[in-house]
């Protein structure tokens, strides 16, 4: 809808300019004033004129006696009668003659502080009143007026014995053939006071023309600042600037502040020009480019003479085609196609634009055409001029258009915003489900998984006995399977958490070089029977980090991984070297490469090199997203080089820690050590799948966000790490107790604890484990589930 609240406040700021400035024309004197011009009000003086062609000494004036034109063309020169307004042409005798003379007795009358107002006559050198010089407007040196010095206002105080002398006026002509003498003015006499109301009367248009300036400059900064109707808001500005220019032009102070007025004057014809040009752009914008193609055809047509026609008059300085007036004609012509074409689709169409549109140019091509025929038919006792008026009603009427414009802007942005609040509301409602989901099924989605890999595996290593070598196999097949879905989903829920900034890191000194070791001994089971060789070549003189470590040994076992994947043959290595304040770790490989088009994107969620290494190799493309999230969240930055069917080097960067690495830490990576080294040459070698029964257990993770194939704290703690807690016992068999609400975890962990021959006692909940320890029940071991309820 319009929005007739900024409607009302436009139509209201025009009302009131106009009521202002009309208040102005007829402002009411001071009561001595009043009285004054009650009595005896400013006379204008379009009778008795006479004109004098020629270089005449003021002091042989009084003596020249008045002729017609009979006696004039013999050659003596003499005083012609005339009446104002008038064009004043040249005779053949008077062709070399420059200037011409004024002539007028001033009527008798008793103003107070009598005041002459000159405004009418252009290009006036000097007044006298008989014999006494009372005025200079253009001295002798600024010849051709071209130039314009000497410009003064064309106000003259007089002495108050005025009565009976008379008026000369010395006006300069140059090389034109005529001079225009009254055009929308008249010579005044009167008190100071009314003769200023005439001065300030013609000066509307300048007022006028200065308000139409800066409405076309506020439009032109608010064209930069939208990126709809921008067209239209620049035309409209332009032909704001140059309606005010056109209007400035017509006003006797602008050659008070310009010193070259022939280039103020080819400025005020540029002006005059492009106004029909920018308005029929403007009527081609409101309405389409293609409504009418005459409408186009139109503007070009001005523009191409306008463009001619300046050329003409800037080089040759001439002002013929002033004369003849194409520009008029033209204008009229476009005038009358456009509002021939306006006024249907007011009427038909009910286009609220085009009536708006119509509006506004049927009153500026009225007063225009005013103005015209008072300037072509001279008419002695009319000579307002009403185009100034009609342009500040034709921009009323576009500044009205260009508002509702605005006004349907702004409620096709707010209906769009409301929309797009919605629907980011709905998708917000959506992402928050999401992430409930994932947070509340995450253990329901492993305790299911665990318990297929857990009880297969347990299977596999004789829980029910001896089985077949086709058993084992598919029984290996649903390991398998259930280890890539276990990862899949802790990819996702680390995806989500890292998107969501929901992972607060522990940061602490960490070594890369004990971290290192950890992570390539934890992945020898991904090698399988490939002829990869791991190799850890970070110097053990590398500063320290600052990580959090669970998180590094996650960004670089899934590098680790990856290369180990990717890898058939050769080496994989892992170096690290000091860039400033920073160590730039890498992994490097010698697998199958990356093709160069898909670097940009290898890091981006769900992108893998090709469709083939999705249905070779596995996995959804989510393992380097979530890494690289994850240093950046640690500060850092990681990228990649590659080179197809030579191998890879992903590399990442640290901070450097000014602290130093704890003991703890470094206890922890030896007996990690030891404990592989020596479970590598035991009969209870750690398999594949033993190794992923720590990484994927829920009970070792310190937070249910990292990811499962990391090893907690809780499986390098000194209880989980000793050879004893690792054999089977020797003597009686201990007693354990399982506290879990989950059948499937239980049974895992029975068939598991079953080969190595314990006691197993179990409870569904804590007061059943609770109600079995009071009646007397004295278990050597518990395992509990902490998240039970």
């Amino acid at each position: 809808m319009f929005s007739w609240k900024r409607a009302q406040i436009l139509l209201c700021l025009g009302a009131f300019l106009i009521s202002v400035l009309i208040s102005l024309l007829t402002i009411a004197p001071s009561q001595a004033q009043s009285q004054a011009s009650k009595t005896l009000p400013p006379w204008k003086i379009t009778q008795g004129w006479h004109y004098l062609w020629g270089d005449v000494s003021i002091n042989k004036l009084p003596n020249a006696k008045v002729c017609t034109k009979v006696e004039s063309a013999k050659g003596n020169p003499c005083w012609q009668p005339f009446t104002f307004p008038e064009r004043l042409w040249k005779s053949q005798q008077d062709q070399q003659q420059n200037n011409v003379w004024l002539g007028v007795r001033l009527p008798e009358g008793k103003w107070q502080s009598p005041t002459l107002y000159l405004g009418a006559v252009p290009n006036i050198l000097e007044a006298y009143l008989d014999h006494e010089l009372i005025y200079t407007r253009l001295s002798p040196n600024s010849l051709p007026p071209g130039h314009g010095e000497g410009y003064q206002w064309p106000i003259v105080p007089i002495d108050s014995n005025f009565s009976g002398k008379s008026l000369f006026i010395n006006v300069y002509v140059g090389g034109e053939q005529s001079i225009y003498i009254g055009f929308f003015d008249r010579i005044v006499i009167g008190s100071k006071f009314n003769v200023i109301r005439c001065l300030f009367k013609d000066e509307i248009s300048t007022i006028l023309g200065c308000i139409f300036i800066l409405i076309g400059l506020w439009f032109s900064l608010t064209c930069l600042f939208r990126s709809q109707d921008k067209r239209l808001i620049l035309a409209f500005a332009l032909l704001a600037i140059a309606g005010g220019i056109y209007n400035l032009s017509q006003s006797t102070i602008v050659p008070l502040l310009f010193n070259d007025s022939l280039n103020w004057e080819h400025t005020r014809y540029t002006a005059f020009c492009f106004l029909p040009i920018l308005t029929l752009i403007g009527f081609e914008q409101i309405f389409g480019s293609g409504y009418f193609s005459i409408i186009q055809r139109l503007w070009q047509i001005h523009l191409i003479y306008s463009v001619i026609s300046l050329g003409l008059i800037v080089i040759y300085n001439s002002s013929w085609l002033y004369d003849i007036s194409i520009d008029h004609y033209l204008l009229l012509g476009s005038t009358i196609i456009l509002l021939l074409h306006a006024i249907p689709i007011a009427i038909t169409q009910k286009n609220y634009y085009a009536k708006l549109f119509s509006f506004g140019l049927s009153i500026l091509a009225i007063t225009a055409m005013h103005d015209i025929l008072v300037y072509r038919f001279e008419p002695e006792n009319w000579y307002q001029r009403f185009y100034p008026w009609g342009m500040l009603l034709f921009i009323l009427s576009l500044g009205l258009i260009l508002e509702r414009r605005f006004a349907e802007t702004r409620r096709l942005l707010q209906e769009y915003n409301q929309k797009l609040e919605t629907k980011n509301a709905a998708l917000q409602e959506m992402d928050q489900l999401k992430n409930e989901f994932l947070a509340n099924t995450s253990h329901e989605l492993k305790t299911p998984l665990n318990g297929i890999i857990g009880i297969a595996e347990s299977l596999i290593d004789g829980a029910t006995g001896q089985l077949s070598q086709p058993t084992a196999s598919n029984l290996s097949l649903i390991v398998s399977s259930g280890k890539r879905l276990t990862q899949l989903v802790n990819d996702l829920l680390d995806f989500s958490a890292l998107k969501h900034k929901q992972i607060n890191l522990k940061i602490k000194p960490v070594g890369m070089r004990e971290i290192t070791e950890v992570v390539l001994l934890l992945s020898r089971p991904l090698v399988g029977n490939k002829n990869i060789q791991l190799i850890n070549q970070v110097s053990s003189s590398s500063p320290p980090v600052v990580a959090d470590e669970n998180r590094l040994q996650q960004i670089l076992y899934n590098l680790v991984g990856n290369a180990i994947k990717f890898t058939e043959r050769g080496t994989i290595k892992v170096s690290a070297e000091v860039v400033t304040s920073y160590i730039k770790i890498t992994v490097s490989d010698t697998g199958i490469g990356i093709p160069p088009d898909k670097l940009d994107r290898i890091f981006e969620a769900f992108e893998q090199g090709d469709g083939s290494i999705n249905r070779k190799y596995g996995g959804v493309g989510l393992g380097l997203a979530v890494t690289k999230k994850l240093v950046q969240l640690h500060g850092g930055d990681i990228d990649v080089e590659s080179t197809p069917n030579l191998g890879s080097r992903f590399s990442f960067t640290l901070p450097i820690s000014k602290g130093k690495v704890e003991r703890k830490q470094r206890e922890e990576v030896s007996q990690v050590q030891n404990y592989l080294a020596m479970a590598s040459d035991s009969e209870h070698l750690i398999s594949d799948h033993l190794i992923s029964d720590y990484l994927m257990s829920d009970h070792l993770i310190s937070d249910h966000l990292i990811s499962d194939h990391l090893i907690s704290d809780h499986l390098m703690s000194d209880h989980l790490m000793s050879d004893q807690n690792l054999s089977p016992p020797t003597m009686k068999a201990l007693k354990i107790l399982i506290v879990d609400d989950e059948p499937v975890n239980i049974q895992v962990l029975v068939n598991h604890l079953y080969l190595q021959n314990y006691k197993i006692t179990k409870a569904v909940n804590g007061e059943d484990a609770f109600t079995k320890i009071t009646q007397g029940y004295k278990p050597d071991l518990i395992l509990l589930d902490i998240m039970m309820p």
